[in-house]
């Protein structure tokens, strides 16, 4: 259908569906493109929970935390890698983050404490009545996607176009009407190959959400380039990480930083039927909040299963 300067969102995980809804919210219309066949992405398989200090939940569970305490976490964590005003930033807005997911119908009563927090904080759902763990990632998706799709008065603003594989980012000329204010050279919108078809969308403000690169084993890929030191683990991620976003933008000369920060999580699951697979499930940090431990072939206990995750997985 034809919409009228929509904000066109690239990348349907997480940030995407968040950045679709906050926008549509406010009154604009949205165009969300997402290369798969459904939205959801890495975000979908995420399942140990979200972090926020001074929640409803911890006040419910008697929990003693502050937004200052889960500050100095963050910082400490990132060994002097973080930016101190978006780390305030996450901190400062988690209990409205977590309220806001919960008036979305999110369940997010269960406390734990994961690696590298000084306190119980890592949100998610309670299990459900046949004891199994929810999924968390997938029920955040799904939410998320029922919000965009289901309320009325946002569906009738927003398009999600699925199977979408964004190939071109369109720029305003001097010799084209300048839209929304724009002035020449400006970024109009996006070109996208869907089947055998490519696609033009034009709108007010492009937003780009298409995660990262960790499925990309090609010789020439992001991760030969900025993370070799990690380039022959298995990873997680879907098949559909491949870094598209971060080579587009990086074609049109964005900057690119912390691009060697990869993060190699230290517990996955093993198929004995394939252990050579370079696809693995993970074996979520919820498994070591609850008590799960880490022994070496000797029976050993080695290393404090709350660590941050790169002191865990250095250990192993």
């Amino acid at each position: 259908r034809v919409m009228a300067q929509p904000v066109i969102v690239v990348g349907g995980g997480l940030a995407g569906l968040c950045a679709s809804l906050a926008a549509a919210s406010q009154g604009s219309n949205v165009v969300l493109l997402d290369k798969q066949p459904n939205v959801g992405g890495n975000s979908a398989k995420a399942s140990s929970g979200m972090n926020a200090s001074v929640s409803s939940a911890q006040k419910a569970l008697g929990i003693e935390d502050s937004v200052e305490h889960f500050y100095e976490d963050t910082i400490r964590s990132g060994r002097g890698r973080c930016s101190e005003n978006l780390v305030r930033s996450l901190t400062e807005r988690s209990a409205d983050i977590h309220a806001w997911l919960e008036s979305l119908g999110i369940n997010l009563s269960k406390v734990s404490q994961c690696g590298g927090h000084s306190a119980p904080r890592t949100h998610r759902e309670p299990a459900r009545e046949d004891g199994k763990p929810a999924p968390i990632g997938w029920d955040l998706v799904s939410t998320l996607k029922r919000a965009l799709t289901q309320n009325e008065q946002i569906a009738n603003r927003v398009q999600i176009v699925n199977n979408a594989t964004v190939i071109e980012v369109l720029f305003e000329s001097a010799s084209t009407t300048a839209s929304c204010g724009r002035s020449s050279g400006q970024v109009v919108g996006v070109k996208a190959k869907i089947g055998d078809a490519i696609q033009e969308f034009f709108g007010c403000a492009t937003v780009v959400t298409t995660g990262g690169f960790g499925c990309d084993h090609n010789d020439d890929s992001l991760l030969a380039e900025f993370a070799p030191h990690v380039k022959g683990f298995p990873t997680t991620n879907g098949n559909f990480a491949t870094g598209d976003g971060v080579r587009l933008l990086r074609s049109i000369g964005c900057e690119l930083v912390d691009m060697d920060q990869v993060q190699l999580h230290p517990s996955g699951f093993i198929n004995p039927k394939d252990p050579d697979n370079a696809t693995k499930i993970l074996a979520p940090e919820a498994l070591r909040a609850v008590g799960g431990m880490l022994f070496d072939s000797s029976g050993r206990r080695f290393v404090n299963e709350l660590s941050t995750r790169d002191t865990v997985s250095l250990a192993i």
